[in-house]
């Protein structure tokens, strides 16, 4: 199955054939890079992130980087210690596009 896929300077990175991506755009490192404080600052405090919320974009981050990976790699979790709510995301890229050789298939 072949998929749309968005360039970006350190390789491909984008959207599977599920999300029909059909106009590929080049993502410059450098105007990325620049863009940062303005993505940072348009985030709220003042909206609260929910587990789902957090899946939701850990989800979405994950299939963003996906290249020649079969499935995304996400996980959410959320945990209270000492009356302190914590949550944690994280992302994983597959190794195939990382380097060719270390994928197992």
């Amino acid at each position: 199955m072949v998929s749309s896929r968005r360039k970006c300077s350190k390789g491909l990175f984008g959207a599977s054939a599920l999300m029909k991506l059909h106009n590929p755009v080049k993502v410059l490192q450098k105007e990325l890079l620049q863009e940062l404080p303005t993505l940072v600052n348009s985030m709220s405090d003042s909206v609260p992130f929910s587990l789902i919320s957090l899946i939701y974009m850990a989800v979405s981050v994950a299939t963003a980087i996906t290249t020649t990976d079969l499935v995304s790699k996400s996980v959410a979790v959320e945990s209270h210690v000492g009356g302190t709510t914590i949550r944690v995301g994280g992302v994983a890229k597959g190794s195939g596009m990382i380097h060719p050789s270390m994928a197992t298939s």
